[in-house]
């Protein structure tokens, strides 16, 4: 209290004037003594004055931006009584590290996903590694397919090797050519391809599919069978056509003649492809 009185007194102000009172006193008195300093006329006490001026200006300044922030303190951080301090610690730690504390969880969530996925892919290719070798390779790539829980790469295996109890493991993957160019057709060569009609025309004008001369075609249409109903795709043409690159071709044609349906019209693709040249 007595520095108080004191800083007011060498601004010529009493305790309760106004800041705005304290401003106008300190610039009027600043600007007489540079003035005198600018025409050389300052003198010593007029020096002291200076300084005991400035000293008071930044005392009272001081003072007055202590209380607003003990009074924002009480405000926010009074609340939590004695760990008001560590609150407020806490809470200038968060602010000033905010950006620091994001890139921290960014990275945190970066490891972890990368983790999961990594003893994920170990899990699978522990999973294949047991598996025996394959009786058949088949890929599914058609178009508006309904069946949303196909991402499963066993799902199509566990329905067909029922069908087929000689063997042992059937190899399925799935593409839907909505989202996937040809190319991903072209790049893997399984033994058999389940294809819509515009997907066999590609493969079979690409020179990509195996006659099959039995059935005189290079495709048979399975819709009347139960493979349809597996893939939740009706309606239209499901063919089943040998890759050219098949290891395992006379499997293929068994697979075809246990899910072919005898009463549905074999497809004509050689008239297809006829067409196409």
């Amino acid at each position: 209290m007595i520095q108080d009185e004191k800083a007011y007194e060498d601004l010529g102000l009493s305790i309760n004037a106004s800041r705005q009172q304290v401003e106008k006193r300190y610039l009027n008195v600043v600007r007489r003594l540079h003035a005198k300093e600018m025409s050389g006329t300052l003198s010593m006490l007029d020096e002291i004055q200076l300084k005991s001026v400035n000293q008071a200006y930044r005392f009272i300044l001081n003072t007055e931006i202590n209380k607003l922030i003990e009074e924002y303190r009480v405000k926010h951080y009074g609340k939590y009584k004695r760990f008001s301090q560590a609150a407020e610690k806490v809470d200038h730690f968060l602010y000033y590290n905010k950006f620091q504390l994001v890139g921290c969880i960014v990275l945190l969530l970066f490891t972890m996903f990368f983790v999961t996925g990594y003893r994920h892919l170990k899990q699978e290719q522990s999973v294949s590694a047991n598996l025996p070798v394959p009786d058949l390779s088949i890929m599914v790539a058609v178009d508006d397919m309904l069946n949303q829980d196909y991402s499963s790469e066993h799902s199509l295996e566990q329905q067909l090797l029922p069908l087929l109890p000689e063997w042992k493991h059937i190899e399925s993957t799935h593409q839907t050519m909505k989202h996937n160019s040809l190319l991903a057709l072209l790049t893997e060569n399984p033994d058999l391809y389940i294809l819509d009609r515009d997907q066999f025309i590609k493969l079979l004008r690409l020179g990509y599919l195996r006659k099959i001369d039995e059935w005189d075609s290079y495709g048979v249409d399975l819709s009347n069978g139960s493979l349809p109903g597996m893939l939740k795709f009706y309606g239209k043409p499901l063919i089943a056509a040998v890759s050219v690159n098949s290891e395992h071709p006379e499997k293929a044609i068994h697979f075809i003649h246990r899910l072919y349906d005898d009463t549905k019209i074999k497809l004509e693709a050689n008239k297809v492809l006829g067409r196409l040249d």
